[in-house]
C-alpha cells in the first residue's frame, strides 16, 4: 500500500519509503528503522544544492536510486558512478505495492 505519511508516524513504519528531496533523507538517516530506502530523483537541480561530498554519500547509501529517464540516469551515473533504475513514481509505486 503507499501512502503520504508525516514523518512524526515514522516511529513504528517498516517496508519501503520513496524519497524525492535531499532533506527527506537526511531526516530519515537519522531514525533507526527496518526501512528501505529509495531516491526518486525528480530533477537535476540538487547537484546545485548540496556539497558534492554530502551528495555522493547520500546517493550511494541509499538502497535504491531511481530516476525518470535516460538523460538523468546518465547525469546521475557520471555524477555519483551508481547508475540508478529508470522509471516514473507511478509505475515505481504500482511495483511496490505488487511485492
Amino acid at each position: 500500500m503507499s501512502a503520504c505519511m508525516n514523518i512524526c508516524d515514522f516511529w513504528s513504519f517498516t517496508g519501503e519509503v520513496i524519497f524525492t528531496q535531499l532533506d527527506q533523507f537526511l531526516t530519515l538517516e537519522k531514525m533507526v528503522l527496518p526501512i528501505n530506502k529509495i531516491f526518486y530523483v525528480q530533477d537535476l537541480e540538487w547537484f546545485k544544492n548540496f556539497n558534492y561530498e554530502e551528495n555522493y554519500r547520500i546517493y550511494n547509501s541509499v538502497d535504491k536510486l531511481v530516476c525518470r529517464s535516460q538523460y538523468h540516469a546518465d547525469a546521475i551515473e557520471k555524477y555519483c558512478h551508481r547508475k540508478p533504475e529508470i522509471n516514473n513514481l507511478c509505475s515505481l509505486i504500482n511495483k511496490l505495492k505488487q511485492s
